[in-house]
């Protein structure tokens, strides 16, 4: 269950966010070039893509079925992955860092001490860690 709702969030969460909550920032941001847009609908439709993808192994196939279970949670997970990854390329930053329109210096969105995106993240990967934990372990019980 917990996997599921990790896929799902997957799917809803960065479009909701960057493409509707903060849309004025990201998509619809003047400052913006038309590649940079580019690539946030990019890692929106991988993020949709990614989140069906675990949702198509977690509910399409038995708990008992240890493959599909850890591509659901990989797959779950992997958007969240790379939403870490991709701060540490050179040039990115997890804030508005010289936005011309948003940057604010005293304003960093964060959750206990970190960026709120790599915030949510971490969360978003520990639920998957916890999430094929339990279902391995309930497998794992069961066949004993």
């Amino acid at each position: 269950m917990l996997l599921v709702v990790v896929g799902i969030a997957t799917i809803v969460v960065p479009v909701l966010l960057d493409g509707v909550i903060l849309a004025s920032r990201h998509m619809n941001n003047p400052a913006w070039l038309p590649h940079a847009k580019l690539h946030t609908a990019m890692g929106f439709f991988a993020a949709i893509g990614l989140g069906v993808g675990a949702l198509i192994c977690l509910l399409g196939r038995p708990v008992t079925d240890r493959f599909s279970m850890a591509t659901g949670a990989y797959l779950a997970g992997a958007f969240w992955i790379a939403v870490l990854a991709a701060g540490c390329w050179p040039g990115t930053s997890y804030f508005f860092v010289d936005d011309p329109v948003y940057s604010h210096p005293l304003y960093r969105p964060e959750f206990l001490g970190m960026p709120d995106n790599v915030a949510t993240a971490v969360l978003m990967i520990v639920l998957v860690v916890i999430g094929l934990a339990l279902v391995l372990r309930r497998q794992k019980t069961s066949t004993d």
